[in-house]
């Protein structure tokens, strides 16, 4: 069934041994991220069975356990991949790596497009006001990202915008 990926999907697969100490202590945290991206269009989070389906394994030269592969949107099949080689493996840390191969519905602006889109528009726009370096700011961003994914059927515009205070039009809109 991994084999057959089509290009539309994105999976992340723990490849584990049942007998294995580091697999036992990450199934939870496994569980916790499947529930964190369920909602993810076309994210599936699964696991190989490395001591059932050891072809398998061979066949992806799995030879620690665990290991954890991301197969890629526009990949087809296992070809292309990327290995998680965070210390930490906990259901956060992996979403927050996963949530680096999501297509974002996100719109970045400046204070120059936030005026002309936002301010100008009728639209509903959703706005995270966000720093790079704020921790609280970065560790949101996913789940901004999950709640774009949501509301991108609405046709509410997200946008990530750098400071509230460096946005606000000089002249209030029409004034």
């Amino acid at each position: 069934m991994i084999s057959e990926k089509p290009s539309n999907e994105l999976w992340l697969v723990n490849y584990f041994a049942p007998w294995c100490y580091s697999c036992k202590a990450l199934t939870p945290e496994w569980r916790h991220l499947a529930k964190m991206a369920r909602d993810l269009p076309n994210v599936y989070i699964g696991e190989v069975n490395c001591e059932k389906e050891s072809i398998v394994c061979m066949g992806q030269g799995i030879r620690a356990y665990p290991s954890i592969r991301l197969y890629p949107f526009d990949s087809k099949g296992v070809s292309t991949f990327a290995i998680y080689s965070g210390y930490t493996k906990t259901a956060r840390s992996l979403f927050h790596w996963l949530f680096n191969f999501l297509p974002s519905p996100v719109l970045e602006l400046n204070p120059s497009t936030f005026n002309d889109h936002v301010m100008m528009d009728k639209d509903v726009w959703l706005v995270d006001f966000y720093a790079p370096w704020c921790g609280h700011c970065v560790e949101f961003a996913p789940v901004f990202h999950v709640i774009a994914q949501m509301l991108l059927e609405e046709q509410t515009i997200l946008v990530h915008a750098p400071s509230p205070s460096n946005l606000m039009p000089s002249t209030p809109p029409g004034g």
